[in-house]
């Protein structure tokens, strides 16, 4: 009955572990200053990418003017603002390895946001034609 509390603790860091593997994550070690500075450099990589996606939104917005491309340029806008260039440190913890994947993630979003944007300037010319 003593082994219970020892027993649970160490399947629930187990669990833990297995579940956040990136949650315990050291930096340490030769070559730490050299990731850390891949990682920044393709963070910035991935917001200049996600600046000009939301550029291309904007453009896209300003020839269709309709309620869902607000939508779409301002939820844009959000992330841009948001991006993990600016939220994120790069030097706790996994010696930036969440900033580039969580900048990955949010550059993703936006092309995602574009290619809708897209999707819905081409479907006006498309559905115009057909009228």
């Amino acid at each position: 009955m003593r082994y219970l509390p020892q027993t649970s603790a160490g399947l629930f860091l187990t669990l833990t572990v297995s579940f956040f593997s990136n949650a315990v994550l050291a930096c340490s070690g030769p070559g730490v200053g050299a990731l850390v500075d891949a990682n920044i450099r393709l963070s910035f990589q991935l917001f200049a990418l996600a600046a000009f996606l939301f550029a291309g939104t904007i453009v896209l917005f300003l020839f269709r003017r309709k309620r869902a491309s607000l939508v779409i340029m301002l939820l844009a806008a959000v992330i841009l603002a948001l991006h993990p260039v600016w939220t994120v440190s790069a030097f706790s913890g996994d010696c930036g390895g969440s900033k580039a994947m969580s900048s990955l993630k949010a550059t993703g979003v936006l092309g995602i946001l574009f290619l809708v944007q897209l999707a819905l300037f081409v479907s006006t010319f498309v559905l115009r034609r057909r009228a």
